[in-house]
Order: C-alpha cells, then sequence, then structure tokens
C-alpha cells in the first residue's frame, strides 16, 4: 500500500474526469472536519451546489451537484456540466496527498528556486527514491516529510515544496468534478473563509 491508494487511486473513471481541487494546507486533523461542514453549508447557501448528496463523483460517497447559481464562480461560460453523470463537489476530510493525476510532476525549492526536472524525478531515481521516502513518512507516520534541496541543501517539508503542477499535502480538500475553470477570485473568497493557506490542484484521472 502506498500514499496512492488515497483519494486519487480510490477513484474508477470511464473515459477520463477532470477535476480541480481546493486544498487547505495548514488546518488541523480535529479541525478539518468542522471546517468542511463551515464551507459546504456556505456552498449551499449560496446555492454554489445543491444541498442534498447524490450519485455525482467518483467516490463511494455522495457528493454536492452544481447549484443554480455555480456558473457565478466559473472563469468561462459553462456548456454541459449539468449533464455530465459526474459533476458535483467532493468534500475528502483527512491527510490526503492530492495530486494532479495523469500529469508530470517537477519539484521546486521554496529557498532557492531550484527544480528538478521530470527526468531526474522519474521512477527509480534518487531523487524519486527521497521525495517517495518523504511522502510516505507524512502520510503514513504522520511526520513533517523532510526532503532537502540538492542545490542549497535546505530541509523543507513536502507539504512546503512547491510543485509544477501544484499538489496539495492536507486534512481538507474540496474537489469540483469536470466543472470549467473556476474563477482566482473564487479560490480566494475560499481561502479567506478556510483562514488558512491553499492551493489550487488541477488534473486528470
Amino acid at each position: 500500500m502506498t500514499w496512492q491508494s488515497g483519494a486519487r487511486e480510490k477513484r474508477k473513471s470511464q473515459m477520463g474526469d477532470y477535476f480541480q481541487t481546493i486544498v487547505d494546507r495548514e488546518v488541523s486533523t480535529a479541525e478539518a472536519q468542522t471546517l468542511a461542514s463551515t464551507i459546504r453549508d456556505w456552498l449551499i447557501t449560496e446555492q454554489i451546489v445543491e444541498g442534498t448528496p447524490t450519485d455525482c463523483i467518483l467516490g463511494s460517497d455522495g457528493g454536492y451537484a452544481p447549484g443554480s447559481h455555480f456558473e457565478e464562480v466559473l472563469a468561462q461560460p459553462d456548456i454541459n456540466t449539468r449533464r455530465l453523470r459526474t459533476n458535483g463537489l467532493e468534500i475528502d476530510v483527512g491527510r490526503t496527498v492530492f495530486h494532479a493525476g495523469q500529469f508530470g510532476l517537477e519539484l521546486i525549492c521554496p529557498q532557492c528556486g531550484a527544480r528538478s526536472d521530470r527526468k531526474s524525478l522519474g521512477i527509480g531515481s534518487e531523487m524519486h527514491a527521497l521525495w517517495g521516502k518523504a511522502v510516505d513518512e507524512w502520510y503514513f507516520d504522520r511526520g513533517p516529510g523532510i526532503l532537502a534541496c540538492a542545490r542549497c541543501g535546505q530541509a523543507i517539508s513536502v507539504v512546503d515544496w512547491c510543485y509544477d503542477p501544484p499538489w496539495g499535502f492536507g486534512n481538507l480538500g474540496f474537489t469540483f468534478w469536470n466543472w470549467p475553470s473556476i474563477k482566482e477570485s473564487f479560490v480566494t473568497e475560499m481561502s479567506r473563509r478556510l483562514g488558512h493557506r491553499s492551493v489550487l490542484v488541477r488534473g486528470k484521472i
């Protein structure tokens, strides 16, 4: 078992589904459920999502279908989201690695800006092994998941490394399945209401 058997791997996709996840990077395990309910209730009140869970996500639990005002948070017009079977909001509570699915990955040191390209992070490489060990420590052992930069030597938690495309490590995530791109202003408002640093993770499975 690896951390990949968590949020993203539990889902089964037929033709490929796109997602956008707003990840709270700082909320504690103890506070995550309460904060999840608070944000969910706000989204329902604003009619961004429907109030009753339905089978509209890929996870085993119910999700929240687009509400009557969901287009107000989109950066581009909607064409067919409401007609899709998988089109809802999924809320993940608990320590999770929110990754970009099928897309490649580069690590960027937040201290010196050093970038590990996709080749140096390939499976079987030393960097991949060190990074994977740090992620396992964070996910399984509930530790800090420290990874040292090969250039500057700074030891940094995997939570605080920069990723291209963005990844998120946290105890709470809000995933919008197959919605068109959401507005930056909506992400900012979500972050404000969460009260913590957040990151937007986009990808496909």
